[in-house]
C-alpha cells in the first residue's frame, strides 16, 4: 500500500516571489552554455580517469543531445505564451533534465556508462523484435529489418572495452549507434503507431 504523506512534510514554502513582468536577454546564457558544451566535448577527447574512448564519446553524445533539445525548447517558446503550442516546451524540457541526471550518474563511475548502454541495447533489441514482427508484411521495412537494424544492434552489442579504436572519428561512429541517441536514426523507417507499445516484444528462443 502507498504511504500517506501530508503536504506539510514535503511542501517548500517560498520566502519571496519573482517579478513576473521582468524580462531578461537569454542570449548570453545560451552562448555560455554553448561554450561549456564545446569545452566539455574537447576535454572528453583526452584520456580521463578510467573512462574508455567509447565511454567518453558516449558522454559527449549525451551532452550534444541535451544541447539540441535546448534549441528545440527555445524554438517552441518562440511561438509566445499566447500560442497553445508553446506548452509543449514543458514536455521537451524533461529530456535534457533526464540527461543531466544521467551525466551525473556517469561521473560517479565508468561502470554506470556500461550499465546505461547495456540497458539501452536491451530495450532497442526488444523494440527491434517488435517492429520486425509488426512490419513483416510491409516491403519498405525490409532494408531496416534485415540489414540496417541488425547492423546497428551489432555495433552496440559488442563490449566496447574489447573493441577500442583510435581516433575521434572511430569513437564517434560507435557512439552514434549507442542507446541514448534519438529514436529517429537516419535510415530507420517510421514505425506505425497503431499498435506500438501494446504488445510484449518477442524474445528469441535459446
Amino acid at each position: 500500500m502507498s504511504k500517506f504523506i501530508p503536504a506539510a512534510l514535503c511542501a517548500y514554502i517560498h520566502a519571496g516571489d519573482v517579478d513576473s513582468e521582468k524580462h531578461i536577454n537569454a542570449r548570453p546564457i545560451n552562448d555560455a552554455m554553448d561554450v561549456a558544451v564545446a569545452r566539455a566535448d574537447a576535454a572528453l577527447e583526452n584520456p580521463t580517469g578510467n573512462y574508455t574512448d567509447f565511454q567518453r564519446a558516449h558522454i559527449a553524445t549525451v551532452l550534444k543531445s541535451m544541447q539540441s533539445s535546448h534549441g528545440s525548447i527555445r524554438k517552441i517558446l518562440g511561438w509566445g505564451q499566447e500560442d497553445p503550442r508553446s506548452v509543449d516546451a514543458l514536455a521537451v524540457a524533461r529530456v535534457p533534465l533526464e540527461g543531466l541526471y544521467t551525466i551525473c550518474l556517469f561521473t560517479e563511475s565508468p561502470d554506470w556508462v556500461d550499465v546505461y548502454l547495456r540497458d539501452g541495447w536491451k530495450k532497442q533489441y526488444e523494440l527491434f523484435l517488435l517492429q520486425v514482427r509488426e512490419t513483416q508484411n510491409l516491403k519498405r521495412f525490409d532494408e531496416y529489418s534485415k540489414k540496417t537494424g541488425p547492423y546497428n544492434l551489432a555495433m552496440v552489442g559488442k563490449d566496447p572495452r574489447h573493441h577500442e579504436g583510435t581516433g575521434r572519428d572511430h569513437r564517434t561512429r560507435r557512439a552514434r549507434h549507442a542507446p541514448g541517441r534519438r529514436h529517429h536514426e537516419a535510415g530507420c523507417p517510421a514505425v506505425p503507431d497503431s499498435r506500438r507499445g501494446h504488445h510484449r516484444a518477442e524474445r528469441r528462443d535459446g
